[in-house]
């Protein structure tokens, strides 16, 4: 089943400042990594693999239609990258 995405001005213009499009986030969901996504404290946590190969953190909620509504996406640091390895 294709994941269904909710995006808004907010949640586009926040992870852009991070240097992440919403293309990419999406395709982060398609490569998690082992023992992702984690539940954090009211939503979760996934590190995936983006189709720019790299690696993403991405923090989301499921809202209550089942779509993903994803308020932050960052590059993950070259510590956080040893980890996965």
């Amino acid at each position: 089943m294709k994941k269904r995405f909710k995006w808004i001005k907010w949640n586009i213009e926040h992870i852009a400042k991070h240097g992440v499009s919403t293309k990419e986030a999406e395709s982060a969901f398609k490569s998690p990594a082992p023992g992702y996504p984690r539940r954090h404290g009211d939503g979760y946590i996934l590190w995936g693999k983006s189709y720019l190969a790299r690696w993403l953190q991405i923090g989301f909620h499921r809202e209550a239609d089942d779509r993903i509504f994803i308020f932050h996406a960052r590059p993950l640091t070259k510590n956080e990258r040893r980890q996965i390895r």
